[in-house]
Protein backbone atom coordinates (compact mmCIF):
# COMPACT_ATOMS: atom_id res chain seq x y z
CA UNK A 1 0.00 0.00 0.00
CA UNK A 2 0.88 3.94 -0.80
CA UNK A 3 0.32 6.53 0.68
CA UNK A 4 -0.08 10.27 -1.18
CA UNK A 5 -1.03 13.34 0.61
CA UNK A 6 -3.57 13.88 -1.92
CA UNK A 7 -6.07 11.81 -0.29
CA UNK A 8 -5.55 8.49 -2.30
CA UNK A 9 -4.54 5.28 -1.16
CA UNK A 10 -3.13 2.66 -3.69
CA UNK A 11 -3.74 -1.20 -3.07
CA UNK A 12 -1.89 -3.41 -5.18
CA UNK A 13 -1.76 -7.22 -5.55
CA UNK A 14 0.26 -9.75 -7.70
CA UNK A 15 -2.32 -12.96 -8.33
CA UNK A 16 -0.75 -16.28 -10.03
CA UNK A 17 -3.95 -17.82 -11.43
CA UNK A 18 -4.44 -21.52 -13.35
CA UNK A 19 -7.34 -20.07 -15.39
CA UNK A 20 -9.11 -16.82 -16.63
CA UNK A 21 -12.66 -17.50 -16.11
CA UNK A 22 -12.88 -15.10 -13.25
CA UNK A 23 -15.75 -12.41 -14.71
CA UNK A 24 -16.36 -9.95 -11.89
CA UNK A 25 -13.69 -8.26 -8.60
CA UNK A 26 -15.69 -7.02 -5.85
CA UNK A 27 -14.18 -5.09 -3.34
CA UNK A 28 -17.05 -5.76 -0.38
CA UNK A 29 -17.14 -2.77 2.07
CA UNK A 30 -15.49 -0.02 0.33
CA UNK A 31 -15.73 3.50 2.23
CA UNK A 32 -14.52 6.25 -0.17
CA UNK A 33 -14.28 6.24 -4.45
CA UNK A 34 -12.55 3.09 -5.74
CA UNK A 35 -10.80 2.78 -9.40
CA UNK A 36 -9.60 -0.54 -10.35
CA UNK A 37 -6.93 -1.36 -13.03
CA UNK A 38 -5.75 -4.78 -14.26
CA UNK A 39 -2.46 -5.48 -15.45
CA UNK A 40 -2.12 -1.55 -15.89
CA UNK A 41 -5.34 -1.20 -17.77
CA UNK A 42 -8.40 0.99 -16.33
CA UNK A 43 -11.54 -0.77 -15.59
CA UNK A 44 -13.55 1.62 -14.30
CA UNK A 45 -14.68 3.66 -11.25
CA UNK A 46 -17.45 3.80 -8.48
CA UNK A 47 -18.30 6.21 -6.58
CA UNK A 48 -20.97 4.51 -4.65
CA UNK A 49 -22.97 1.66 -4.38
CA UNK A 50 -21.06 -1.90 -4.72
CA UNK A 51 -18.40 -1.75 -6.05
CA UNK A 52 -18.08 -4.66 -8.19
CA UNK A 53 -16.10 -4.60 -11.41
CA UNK A 54 -16.52 -6.45 -14.71
CA UNK A 55 -12.79 -8.06 -15.36
CA UNK A 56 -13.99 -10.74 -17.90
CA UNK A 57 -11.21 -10.94 -20.74
CA UNK A 58 -8.75 -8.42 -19.02
CA UNK A 59 -7.09 -11.85 -16.46
CA UNK A 60 -4.64 -13.94 -18.21
CA UNK A 61 -3.33 -16.97 -16.77
CA UNK A 62 -0.27 -16.41 -14.48
CA UNK A 63 0.54 -13.53 -13.08
CA UNK A 64 -1.87 -10.35 -12.68
CA UNK A 65 -1.27 -6.99 -11.35
CA UNK A 66 -4.45 -5.74 -9.52
CA UNK A 67 -4.00 -2.02 -8.47
CA UNK A 68 -6.90 -0.45 -6.33
CA UNK A 69 -7.15 3.81 -6.04
CA UNK A 70 -9.46 4.64 -3.28
CA UNK A 71 -9.66 8.36 -3.22
CA UNK A 72 -11.41 10.15 0.26
CA UNK A 73 -14.51 12.25 -0.33
CA UNK A 74 -14.26 16.18 -0.30
CA UNK A 75 -15.05 16.69 3.27
CA UNK A 76 -11.82 14.61 4.70
CA UNK A 77 -9.77 16.50 1.81
CA UNK A 78 -10.76 19.60 2.77
CA UNK A 79 -10.52 19.37 6.37
CA UNK A 80 -7.12 17.82 6.27
CA UNK A 81 -6.53 21.43 4.56
CA UNK A 82 -5.21 23.05 8.07
CA UNK A 83 -4.13 26.55 6.45
CA UNK A 84 -6.90 26.99 4.26
CA UNK A 85 -9.57 29.03 6.44
CA UNK A 86 -12.23 28.72 4.07
CA UNK A 87 -11.86 24.82 4.31
CA UNK A 88 -11.71 24.71 7.59
CA UNK A 89 -14.54 27.19 7.96
CA UNK A 90 -16.63 24.76 6.05
CA UNK A 91 -15.69 21.60 7.83
CA UNK A 92 -15.62 22.95 11.66
CA UNK A 93 -18.38 20.49 13.00
CA UNK A 94 -18.01 17.59 10.84
CA UNK A 95 -15.54 14.65 11.79
CA UNK A 96 -13.45 12.69 9.16
CA UNK A 97 -15.37 9.94 7.35
CA UNK A 98 -14.13 6.24 7.88
CA UNK A 99 -12.06 5.51 4.64
CA UNK A 100 -10.74 2.08 3.09
CA UNK A 101 -11.46 -1.34 1.71
CA UNK A 102 -13.36 -3.34 4.37
CA UNK A 103 -13.60 -6.46 1.94
CA UNK A 104 -13.97 -9.50 1.76
CA UNK A 105 -12.73 -8.53 -1.53
CA UNK A 106 -13.53 -11.60 -4.10
CA UNK A 107 -13.03 -12.98 -7.60
CA UNK A 108 -16.25 -14.66 -8.78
Amino acid sequence: MRLKILGDVIYEKIITLDDDDYQHLGLGDVQGISELLVNGKSIGTRWYGAHIYDIGGSLKKGENKLTVKLTTVVGNYLKGLKDNRVAQNWTRHQDYYPMGILGPVRLV
